[in-house]
Parts: structure tokens; sequence; C-alpha cells
């Protein structure tokens, strides 16, 4: 989209011109890779929505102008809106007073809350969450959250309407399966409805785990679920990429890839995932829609994997499932522990892929 567009447009300007102004030798062959990279990044601009109605205006000097004759100004202005952009991260009274004093991190992103809440913030090694994309990332990110790792811990959710999704339609449990292994068993909740306050305990909530042999399976098929009780259950998933496909992901980027959720009532779930963290586990059970709720949400009975294209992907594919036995039943993830089944009165889905919208109402005027 044009937003991002325009953020690697300012990258690659900053990029060019700094490695242009240190360049001493051959800096010809330097001019020469900017001219090649400027051009190929326009030409690919034809492809962005909105682009063509797009001009870039070079005449506007009024923020160097004040960075430069009225810096004092110009910071403070800009101290002032900062202010008030992290307002709406301002945290309940009786949250920050259980944090108290003591390193808190943030989970996924929302860095914004230290500031806003005054916190004593002590960041993880990879800030931002491009370790959801990157195994080793995401290892250094899960070292954050070990047995030495920070005292308490937000772990914050996508909207009310999509509790369990991230960025780009993933599910929020197989991002960094490191990560989320540690996030849950080295930390206690604390319950509350737009976010999880975690603690560090010293009773981890995993026993050491096991995993099933290995065996191959396609793309596009269903495949059934094992019976596990008192457990966590994984999906451990190897994929190979085809000739083409490793070309492609080399220069430009992988395909998409797609798993399906059926559970007990027939619903199914769609989420992308990232083969390059999925081999360090899919979650499959308990499934969690709702991390806010403790009630026990409906089980899963088969999944399917799916990919873009078979051109770029090979069909076969190795799984394996791996089982984490809980250390106690009184103990389970989201503190799912009320059997009562809630009934889904109104949904309502957006695919912002192909623009179709699905909405599924139960409600009834009396109710």
């Amino acid at each position: 989209d044009l937003s991002h567009y325009l953020v690697i447009f300012e990258f690659l300007t900053a990029y060019w011109m700094i490695l242009l102004l240190v360049q001493q030798r051959k800096r010809w062959l330097f001019l020469a890779g900017f001219l090649l990279c400027a051009g190929l990044f326009a030409l690919n601009g034809r492809n962005i929505f909105g682009f063509g109605d797009y001009r870039l205006d070079f005449h506007r000097v009024a923020h160097f102008r004040d960075y430069v004759f009225n810096y004092n100004d110009a910071e403070s202005r800009f101290r002032q809106m900062s202010s008030e952009a992290i307002m709406e991260d301002r945290l309940p009274d009786s949250v920050t007073k259980a944090i108290g004093g003591d390193g808190i991190d943030f989970y996924p992103w929302e860095h914004a809350m230290a500031a806003a809440n005054n916190l004593n913030w002590q960041p993880r090694a990879t800030v931002e969450l491009g370790a959801s994309t990157s195994r080793w990332a995401s290892g250094k990110a899960a070292q954050h959250y070990d047995t030495n790792g920070v005292e308490k811990v937000l772990w914050h959710f996508g909207s009310v309407e999509q509790r369990s999704v991230t960025f780009d339609q993933r599910y929020f449990l197989n991002d960094e399966p490191l990560v989320v292994h540690n996030l849950l068993n080295h930390y206690r909740m604390i319950q509350y409805p737009d976010f999880l306050l975690l603690e560090k305990t010293k009773q981890p909530m995993f026993a050491a785990p096991y995993l099933d042999e290995m065996r191959e399976g396609v793309f596009g098929e269903w495949m059934e679920i094992p019976e596990v009780e008192n457990e966590v259950l994984r999906l451990k998933l190897h994929t190979h990429l085809s000739f083409w496909g490793w070309w492609k992901q080399l220069f430009y980027k992988g395909e998409i890839y797609h798993i399906d959720y059926q559970d007990d009532d027939g619903n199914i779930f769609t989420y992308r995932f990232l083969p390059s963290t999925a081999v360090d586990g899919l979650w499959i059970h308990p499934f969690v829609r709702h991390p806010e709720s403790r009630v026990i949400e409906p089980r899963i009975r088969r999944i399917r994997l799916r990919n873009g294209n078979e051109r770029f992907v090979k069909k076969e594919l190795e799984l394996q499932f791996e089982h984490l036995p809980l250390v106690s039943p009184r103990r389970v993830p989201f503190n799912k522990t009320d059997s009562v089944k809630e009934i889904l009165l109104f949904e309502r889905k957006y695919h912002y892929d192909d623009n179709t919208d699905k909405t599924k109402n139960s409600l009834v005027p009396y109710e």
C-alpha cells in the first residue's frame, strides 16, 4: 500500500545519500546502483493503488527550517504531540498499582504503554514484532521470557472483534511459538478484559515435551487431530520450496500459507501462518479465540494446510505433533476452566484480500 511504499522510499533515500557521502572510491559504481534501485522502485510504484495521484513535493522546507532555526519550539511541539498520542495507552490505576516498580515488557508490540504509564520498561533484544518472521530472532526474544526473564509482561491482543488475530490475519499463538511457550511456561496470568498481565512464577506450566513420529502430509487435505487430555498440542511443520520458489523468495517474497481449523460444531476458522516459525509448532489444542474469557472453547477436530501457489511450493511436507503435558490440571493456558458453553449470537468477518463480507446473526428482537 502507499503508506508502506513511502516509508521504504524514505529509507532508500537516506540509505543511498549516506552511502554516496561516505564512499570515497568508485563512487560512480554506487551512483549507478542508486539510479538502478530508484528506477526499479519507481517503476514498481505503478502497481500501488493511489500512486498515480501522489506527487512528491521537494519545495516544502518548513520542518527543516524549524529544526535549524527554531529547534526548541519544534522539540516542545513534538513532545506535546507525543504526549497526546499515547493517552490511549493509559492503563487503569488498579493495573499500574499491581505492576508497581517491577520491570515490565509488552508483547507483542505496544511499547508506548511504558511512557504513557511511567513504567519500568525492560525491553527484549528484538523490540519490534519482526521477530515473528524469523526463527532466529524469535529465539532471541524468547530468552527474555525464560526463567531469568523480566518480572512482569503485559500481553495485549487485537481488536474486540478479532482477539486472536495479529498482523496479516495470523493466529496470535502461531506467530512466535518459542516466545509463546516461555510466556505460558514461566508466568502466571492475572486476568483483565483487554489484555493479560503476566507475573513471573517459579512453578512451570509444562512438563518435559515429547514428540510423535515424523510423518508426511500434503497441502490441501484435511488432517484429523489426535485426542489429548491435560496437554497442549502443537504441530511442527516443515515445508519445501520448489526450484522456482527458492529464486522467487530470494528476489521478491515467499508464498502465502493458510491453516484451517474445524471445531466440534463444524465451524471453520482460517488464519495465515509463516513457514519460517511453523517448524517450532503451530498451536492446535486447546484452541483459543477469546483469550479474555475463561470459558473452554470447542475442541478442534481437524486441520487443513494450504499455500498460495503449488508452482513455488512442493505439495508434500513433513509434520510432527508436539505434546506439552501440563504439570497441574488446575493451571491451564489462559485460565480456561469454565465449562459453560457460550452461544455465538453475532459475528462478522471481513476478508481484506477479496473484499468479501460474511455475517452470522442469530439475534432475535427479544434478545
